[in-house]
């Protein structure tokens, strides 16, 4: 299977948040990342949407297809209004590792499609955000950025 692989997960990160203000997009680059979810943690169906400097956590989970384990990092971008990125330095927005690893995952069971189910949650023990505002979570095999699923 081809190595070069991308997933954007984008989400919103706001001190307060006024009605209509919401936008939410997903993009997967390959056929065998399904079942993108981001979502306030224990909230099943809400935007991505966290207060800055709360206990709050996003949920991030999808579904590799391969059916073999692989090593994911992710890492966050900053953006304007516009979704562009917004110049600043990691070490700007970031408290902690630019980077982390996704490390919890589990094996699908009965299914006819086998399958490794990862999640993780941030912001985390390793990574916590500074600034409020618009942010790409930017997931990528093998430690290689260039390369994202």
């Amino acid at each position: 299977m081809d190595k070069l692989a991308k997933v954007m997960f984008f989400f919103l990160l706001y001190p307060l948040l006024a009605p209509g203000q919401v936008q939410e997009t997903d993009n997967t680059y390959v056929e065998y990342i399904r079942s993108v979810q981001i979502h306030p943690n224990g909230v099943m169906i809400g935007y991505p949407i966290i207060e800055l400097f709360s206990n709050a956590q996003l949920f991030i989970s999808f579904d590799d297809l391969s059916d073999d384990v692989k090593n994911y990092t992710y890492t966050l971008v900053h953006c304007d209004a516009d979704w562009e990125p917004s110049g600043l330095t990691e070490n700007e927005y970031i408290d902690g590792f630019p980077e982390g690893q996704i490390r919890d995952f589990s094996f699908s069971a009965n299914t006819r499609t086998p399958f490794v189910h990862y999640y993780f949650a941030l912001p985390n023990q390793d990574m916590a955000l500074t600034k409020s505002g618009n942010y790409v979570l930017k997931v990528f095999e093998d430690e290689g950025e260039d390369i994202l699923i």
